[in-house]
């Protein structure tokens, strides 16, 4: 969801949001849109049913706990909360919010960062996020495709490169790259990257690494179990002298956005008052994610309800704030981590392996081939001589 990129003398590297936008310039075909969080699912009454199952497993859960100087914690009842928040009027503050839609330039064949989240949804833009759970975003609609995708990944990077390292693309002959890849990855995808460093963005030379690698020589240690809770997908991979055990790398694909999904569904459930909320729109699929990340924890000694605030921004609209009583249910979505279960909203979760080198057709220096051929070359070479023995 986030590119990092920076120069090798930088103390932290500059995030942006990994997202394209085109023009749609069919006016017959739909834009290709895709959301900030990722998307829900139809759900059937025996996913609900799981999900408020795991729920109650885990407030009953709570509510036996102590805290820290001892004491049993105090559960606030739900429908007391449902029936504060469902009274709760929105409150119109003066002025406006200082967001604005991101002005359309026809110069420009595509916008790249930050400016896409705030684009008219009135504009016929195509959005794409290049990668989705932690590998490269294949789909069948417009934009879908593996050459799209390089496409598009050589638009945010050129672009990221000349706007915040002021590098202009004509001196990257002069550079060297270095590609950050997930532990588990998929080669071919990893072969087209590097292509695109090397022939279309014009650096002199890269080299490749895994993610837990390089956290654990960012940190100075020799070994660790590395644990990424991303926005999307949740990786674990344990390293030990700087080497990557395949056997120990795993990919679950739920993340930081499937928890905000949870948090808005428990939300609803208290009679969440802001009852346009959709996670489509950009806006407030960023104010979800304000709210996971405000409200959500895992302190065993807050208890009880406590009464919050938030502000809903539109751009060129006033500004407007709501006051609600949130619960356990603050604490409930983020161990949804420990019960993948309750994460059914998004569908179901897949976990991910590091399969073996399967061989690569277009690769003259793949493994697979240079070993068959080979060992039938050196058969060849025994039978030949024996017949020449027998022959003679």
């Amino acid at each position: 969801m986030t590119l990092r990129i920076g120069r090798a003398s930088d103390s932290y590297p500059r995030s942006i949001p990994h997202i394209i936008a085109r023009p749609c310039t069919n006016p017959s075909v739909l834009p290709y849109v895709d959301p900030i969080l990722v998307p829900q699912v139809e759900t059937e009454p025996e996913t609900i049913a799981t999900i408020e199952e795991g729920c109650e497993v885990v407030g009953n859960l709570l509510a036996s706990c102590l805290t820290t100087e001892g004491r049993v914690r105090y559960t606030f009842p739900t429908d007391k909360i449902h029936l504060f928040n469902q009274h709760a009027k929105p409150v119109v503050l003066p002025g406006t919010c200082d967001l604005h839609w991101t002005k359309r330039n026809h110069s420009h064949d595509y916008i790249v960062g930050e400016e896409v989240l705030h684009l008219n949804p009135s504009d016929r833009y195509h959005v794409h996020w290049p990668i989705r759970r932690g590998h490269l975003n294949l789909h069948p609609g417009v934009g879908g495709s593996l050459t799209a995708v390089m496409a598009d990944l050589e638009a945010i990077w050129g672009t990221a490169i000349q706007q915040y390292l002021d590098i202009p693309l004509k001196d990257l002959k002069h550079y060297r790259a270095v590609l950050i890849i997930p532990d588990v990855y998929t080669r071919e995808h990893v072969r087209e990257m590097i292509k695109v460093i090397l022939l279309q963005l014009g650096f002199a030379a890269c080299f490749v690494h895994l993610e837990s690698v390089c956290a654990t020589f960012g940190a100075g240690l020799s070994y660790a179990c590395v644990v990424d809770v991303g926005d999307q997908k949740t990786s674990v991979c344990c390293v030990e002298d700087g080497i990557s055990c395949r056997a120990t790398r795993l990919v679950m694909e739920y993340g930081g956005a499937d928890i905000t999904h949870l948090f808005h569904y428990l939300l609803q459930k208290n009679g969440f008052p802001y009852t346009e909320c959709n996670y489509e729109n950009f806006t407030d699929a960023m104010l979800l994610q304000e709210l996971k990340e405000t409200m959500c924890h895992v302190n065993l000694d807050i208890c009880g309800a406590r009464e919050r605030s938030f502000q809903v921004k539109q751009p060129s609209k006033p500004l407007i704030e709501y006051k609600i009583k949130v619960g356990d249910e603050c604490l409930i979505a983020p161990l949804a981590l420990f019960r993948p279960d309750i994460l059914g909203l998004t569908g179901p979760k897949q976990v991910r392996v590091q399969h073996r080198n399967q061989g690569d057709p277009e690769d003259p220096h793949d493994e697979n081939y240079l070993i068959q051929t080979q060992r039938r070359g050196t058969r060849e070479v025994v039978d030949g001589s024996q017949a020449s023995d027998v022959a003679f």
